[in-house]
């Protein structure tokens, strides 16, 4: 499910996603904690020290990994899917746009399904949605406020990521 999960993340454009939809509002991001706000690394910003590989928007690499990974898995289409949110925001229009995206550089049958952001922590915490868009927001100066974000031990760790 690796190359699925890849090529899902390499056919969004984040930078369209930031610039036209969000209208610069936020900030594009490539690492998994901030820059900027103070979290040190040996001798700079955390985040520059710490080198963090991310998928790069490629519609072409994305179709290719996806034909491989369903076929490593068995299937000759991508299931149709459901992606979580809650009603906050710019949730919406963030959702619609990886949707759409999907839609049209993958040919994903994505649904939607917005509710409250109380809903949305309880059915992540019980493990009840296929994707879900979340959010962060450390609540002290250090890396680990994000890092531990990713410890399977952590009760936080609603994607469920582990070391493989």
């Amino acid at each position: 499910m690796q190359k699925v999960r890849r090529a899902i993340t390499m056919a969004i454009n984040k930078e369209e996603l930031v610039n036209k939809v969000l209208e610069g509002s936020e900030k594009l991001t490539k690492t998994f904690t901030p820059s900027g706000i103070g979290l040190n690394g040996v001798s700079k910003d955390f985040p520059a020290e710490v080198a963090t590989d991310q998928p790069k928007f490629n519609v072409a690499e994305a179709k290719k990994l996806l034909a491989e990974g369903l076929k490593e898995e068995g299937l000759s289409e991508l299931p149709k899917f459901e992606i979580l949110f809650n009603d906050t925001g710019s949730r919406k229009a963030i959702a619609e746009y990886i949707q759409e995206s999907l839609r049209n550089n993958l040919g994903a049958n994505v649904e939607l399904d917005m509710v409250s952001g109380k809903e949305r922590i309880e059915r992540t915490k019980k493990r009840d949605y296929q994707i879900s868009l979340q959010n962060w927001t450390g609540d002290f100066l250090d890396p680990i406020t994000y890092l531990d974000l990713f410890d399977s031990t952590n009760a936080n760790n609603r994607g469920d990521f582990k070391k493989t």
